[in-house]
């Protein structure tokens, strides 16, 4: 079940664990330098581990797409 909530929004991760009535913890990293942009409105898994009966859920923020990466993106639309 953890691996299947890696790389996902938060919020719909907290959905999908609270209609399941199971038990989790939640906690955030951060980067120790802000080197590259974050939104911080916006919140996705990266690791889940079971500690017994409760799952320890460990988010960040999700990256801005740099200036440069989004020109190359809209170029290919």
């Amino acid at each position: 079940m953890e691996d299947s909530f890696s790389a996902r929004p938060w919020d719909e991760v907290r959905r999908e664990l609270d209609a399941e009535g199971a038990s989790y913890t939640v906690s955030v990293s951060r980067a120790s330098r802000p080197f590259f942009p974050v939104d911080e409105t916006q919140s996705y898994v990266i690791r889940v581990r079971q500690n017994g009966a409760v799952h320890q859920v460990t988010l960040t923020e999700l990256p801005l797409c740099s200036p440069t990466v989004a020109a190359y993106e809209e170029h290919f639309r």
